[in-house]
């Protein structure tokens, strides 16, 4: 199979595989890392427990011979490994699915990227709208599973391999499950929710060695709390914003200030331009599949928050961006 890095890629920024099964030839936007056969192709940064940034190279001796040395990682990440000996594609996300993945498979291509809109536009076929995953949209902000709201393209889900064996032409799903089986001791709700409770305090611990002064985007949720809470608790300065999104409960507002005053922290609100909403959610439909469907207006909310550029911003509604360490580099980054 003959593997080449187009010097000028078709997406400036992002990340994509596209495999001819007709011609055998695989095109990647990134440049792969070869060891004995395999090559591993991977966007993002994965890190180890301590943070600590894992090298290209460090990374495929972990998963060369078992996907479960993804397990022990952490970080905001992507990647694909290709076996030239079994002629299989390997893909998968970091632990904590805080990297999206898609996939697209038919008679004559295989596309996988992070940018659904790209297969969208390179599929060549008609696509079908899944209704349910409308339904599950406008319901609970989220598409369960490995489905998207197009029937012909799936994701990778939490913790799950997808494999495409280049000879065979079939599919096969291995679902690990490692993180909802190791950090948590019991199937008793008051113990899983102390265990949950634990492990947001750890993750953000994490952070609070290297920040000692934040910005924190404060909800009126239960994760901002416990975020606001555990950075409290590690004696890091806060000082929280909060703004109304039109998404949710109207009274988020008040809950975000009385959670703020019981913290001892300032909180200030930040209201968007009238238009946010349209400027930004058709750019978010091709983008992406809604699984963080705040990320884009959020943009629009950073640039109103005072002296960004003196203190790093977390974001407290992504709590469980922050029990995974993924999304918030260290600062020598």
């Amino acid at each position: 199979m003959h593997i080449y890095n187009p010097l000028l890629a078709k997406l400036k920024k992002g990340f994509y595989i596209k495999y001819c099964l007709s011609r055998n030839i695989l095109e990647s936007s990134i440049l792969g890392y070869s060891c004995a056969g395999k090559t591993l192709f991977i966007h993002g940064f994965p890190r180890d427990e301590d943070l600590n940034q894992i090298s290209p190279a460090s990374f495929l001796k972990r998963v060369a011979t078992s996907f479960d040395g993804i397990l022990g990682t952490t970080g905001l990440y992507i990647g694909a490994l290709f076996d030239k000996f079994t002629n299989k594609i390997s893909i998968f996300c970091d632990p904590h699915a805080a990297g999206l993945l898609y996939w697209y498979v038919d008679e004559n291509n295989i596309l996988i990227s992070d940018n659904l809109d790209w297969i969208v536009n390179h599929c060549g076929k008609k696509l079908h709208i899944d209704s349910m995953a409308w339904s599950e949209l406008l319901s609970i902000h989220s598409v369960l599973g490995n489905r998207t709201y197009f029937e012909e393209i799936k994701c990778v889900e939490l913790q799950q391999i997808v494999t495409f064996d280049l000879n065979a032409k079939k599919v096969h799903y291995d679902n690990r499950r490692w993180y909802l089986y190791s950090k948590t001791s019991t199937d008793n709700k008051k113990t899983l929710y102390s265990d949950i409770a634990y492990l947001f305090h750890e993750g953000i611990t994490k952070y609070a060695k290297h920040y000692r002064k934040i910005n924190l985007a404060l909800s009126g949720g239960l994760d901002s709390r416990m975020v606001l809470s555990s950075f409290v608790r590690n004696g890091v300065e806060v000082s929280s914003y909060t703004t109304d999104t039109d998404i949710g409960f109207g009274n988020d507002m008040l809950f975000a200030a009385q959670s703020a005053k019981e913290y001892g922290v300032s909180n200030q609100y930040l209201e968007l331009d009238q238009d946010w909403y349209e400027d930004t959610v058709d750019l978010y439909y091709k983008q992406t599949n809604f699984e963080s469907w705040y990320h884009v207006w959020f943009y629009g909310f950073l640039k109103n928050i005072p002296n960004l550029k003196n203190r790093i911003l977390f974001t407290g509604i992504d709590g469980d961006g922050l029990l995974r360490a993924s999304h918030i580099p260290v600062p020598s980054e």
